[in-house]
């Protein structure tokens, strides 16, 4: 996931909705650079873990998604893509 031309420093949080309980959680934060770029990869060939502990990816294609600013306000709304 990727933002672009936002002010610099804004932090995102990204809330998943969370196979185990149905509710949506917070999932991971991003927080924009000085050029106003935040970018979140999950590199699980790293070692990363996905969100909530799943065990595969496709464990969270379609649920839904917010990309909200710290304090709550959402700003984007969907679904996990599949691939």
């Amino acid at each position: 996931m990727e933002v672009e031309n936002v002010p610099p420093d804004t932090r995102f949080e990204v809330w998943i909705e969370n196979p185990a309980t149905g509710e949506l959680e917070e999932a991971t934060i991003l927080r924009a650079s000085g050029e106003g770029e935040a970018e979140v990869e999950l590199e699980t060939r790293d070692g990363a873990p996905l969100p909530f502990g799943v065990s595969d990816v496709s464990l969270l294609f379609g649920r839904p998604i917010e990309v909200r600013l710290e304090g709550g306000s959402v700003k984007f709304t969907g679904e996990v893509p599949g691939s």
